[in-house]
């Protein structure tokens, strides 16, 4: 119904002013009381209820008439009312839940400068919450970086005083665990629907990522530069070295070894090593620095390396390598002078000795969450050297990779501002990343980023010989520069080569070769293989199946048991590394 007309007094469980309020709680329906009842108890309980009109009987038609259309009046107007506000909840539920949830941080400075609303994504971006902001709008201006807050209120009292700040502008902010982030912001002012100025609206966009691109970016053009410069110059001091070292020994030639002289002449040899070592660090900084890759096991480099670099030291090593670690390709040298500067730095930072601790694992899958800005989602391999000692000031930390800046004092045995910068550049040119994490007092890690070879089915397949003339030899090793020498130099020598990377591999492989009929003359192990079977192992399975087997072990490890005392783990023969392919080919 559009109205209706109720009196007080009904038969039944309800009275009229029951039945009324009932019905304003599931319609909005004008109500009209028609009543003999017009006592203040009754007019105050019928109140409640907010009816449109309240006549005592009896009652004129004509009073009755005119209530009725001024109550269906009032009814449409109260209904229209109803439905723009209903409008408005809904349109202000959609626009806030747009700007809840939006990536971006948003939020609406009222004219008082208080904070009239601030989108949730303010908490990812700062690190504080929208109440924080809302409860204290000075907190804004309290997370912008120092070096900024100038040009920050600058364009603040723009906003305040109406001008034109279309372009915005770009800013830092600290968060609470003291990280920096770089916001690219934007605020418009916002007028109501009588031109009344209510506030600013500002959008505030995350940029760091894009800052560090940036900055990596004009680094490099720099680098490049410097590189270039630095490489020239090396190539010519390496030719003045050279006629200097050349009349150097001609001078010793014609000293006699006794006198004082011989000495002085010695010694001059010794600054002309150290000046070479050191135009040699600014040819590999440079551009045109040459890189002999390599494919290569990951672990036991590491180890091999760290190891060497930390005799006569008081540092000691704690490995966690992981047992599966993906294979790297990399020049060796120079990415064992990464490990040296490395390794260096923590010596420095721990002068009294301590834990140097290396920690190697794979970064698998097509996100680039978790990386350095520089490197697009692929696998790659992730080394972390993390020493205990004083951290790197924070002041220091933009400008370590930077080249010719160091913190130690200047001479032939300290540094001269190349270590890390030389690291830098060998680590990109690998297609890698470095980066730091320090906190004073408690050390530093460094963390290197190299793309790594994923092992698939193809890679673990025996490599075999097309030739089909000749005694056929198993060669089972982890580096496959190894596998492709000494595969061609037994070519050459007469001998077909089946090879494989590692020992559940080559047990595979003989296996085959057993069901072909044509069952290997000999083998030649490995006697370590990180993350997988070992020379020991493999021969210990193969004597199963054939106890007459002839298989060697090689290894670079000479006092190791099965070295010392071959026969005891049943081969024939140690093959030491590296390999003189005269013995092997007189052993075989």
């Amino acid at each position: 119904p559009d109205l209706v007309l109720m009196d007080i007094r009904l038969q039944g469980p309800m009275n009229g002013i029951e039945a009324a309020a009932e019905i304003n709680r599931s319609h909005h329906i004008p109500i009209i009381y028609l009543s003999a009842h017009t006592d203040s108890e009754t007019l105050a309980r019928a109140k409640i209820t907010e009816p449109f009109g309240y006549l005592p009987k009896p009652c004129n038609l004509n009073t009755l008439i005119t209530t009725i259309e001024v109550a269906l009046y009032k009814g449409e107007a109260d209904k229209a009312r109803r439905q723009a506000e209903e409008a408005l909840i809904k349109s202000e539920e959609k626009y806030r839940t747009v700007a809840n949830f939006t990536y971006d941080w948003e939020f609406w400075i009222g004219p008082d400068e208080g904070l009239l609303y601030c989108s949730p994504s303010c908490q990812r971006i700062t690190g504080h919450s929208a109440a924080a902001f809302t409860k204290d709008p000075s907190l804004l201006r309290q997370i912008i970086h120092p070096d900024d807050q100038a040009t920050f209120d600058q364009h603040r009292h723009a906003c305040r005083t109406l001008q034109d700040d279309a372009d915005g502008l770009e800013f830092r902010i600290v968060r609470p665990d003291g990280a920096v982030r770089w916001i690219s912001h934007t605020c418009r002012p916002v007028f109501d629907a009588k031109s009344q100025f209510t506030g600013n609206r500002g959008s505030n966009r995350d940029i760091t990522r894009r800052k560090h691109l940036e900055a990596e970016v004009v680094k490099a053009h720099n680098l490049e530069a410097l590189g270039i410069l630095a490489g020239g110059i090396a190539h010519d001091f390496n030719n003045l070295f050279q006629g200097l070292l050349g009349n150097i020994s001609l001078a010793k030639m014609c000293t006699p070894p006794a006198s004082e002289a011989f000495g002085f002449l010695e010694k001059a040899e010794q600054v002309y090593a150290q000046a070479r070592k050191l135009t040699g660090q600014l040819i590999a900084f440079s551009s045109g620095g040459v890189s002999l890759r390599t494919n290569i096991q990951p672990a036991k480099f590491i180890q091999e390396t760290v190891s060497s670099e930390l005799s006569d030291t008081d540092l000691v090593a704690e490995f966690d390598l992981a047992t599966d670690l993906w294979v790297i390709n990399i020049d060796p040298m120079q990415f064992g002078q990464v490990i040296h500067h490395l390794v260096d730095n923590a010596r420095d930072a721990m002068p009294t000795g301590g834990r140097l601790r290396i920690v190697a694992a794979n970064l698998s899958g097509q996100s680039a969450h978790g990386l350095p800005p520089t490197l697009a989602p692929d696998n790659y391999l992730r080394i972390s050297i993390q020493d205990f000692g004083c951290g790197i000031n924070p002041n220091n930390l933009p400008r370590i990779f930077d080249p010719y800046f160091s913190t130690k004092s200047r001479g032939a045995q300290k540094g001269m501002g190349l270590g890390l910068s030389l690291c830098d550049t060998i680590i990109k040119k690998h297609g890698g990343a470095i980066t730091v994490e320090t906190k004073p007092e408690q050390g530093s890690t460094f963390h290197i980023y190299l793309p790594a070879i994923v092992p698939t089915a193809d890679k673990m397949m025996v490599t075999r010989d097309q030739e089909d003339h000749g005694p056929r030899i198993l060669l089972m090793d982890d580096d496959l520069g190894v596998l492709q020498v000494v595969t061609k130099f037994l070519n050459l020598a007469g001998y077909r080569i089946d090879s494989v990377h590692n020992g559940e591999t080559a047990i595979q492989a003989y296996k085959e070769s057993i069901a072909a009929g044509a069952p290997y003359a000999a083998f030649i192990l490995d006697l370590t293989i990180p993350g997988g079977m070992g020379g020991k192992e493999v021969i210990a399975i193969l004597q199963k199946i054939d106890p007459e087997i002839k298989a060697f072990v090689s290894s670079g490890y000479i006092t190791d048991p099965a070295m010392t005392d071959c026969k005891a783990y049943g081969f024939v023969e140690a093959i030491e590394k590296p390999y003189q392919f005269e013995k092997i080919k007189e052993m075989l």
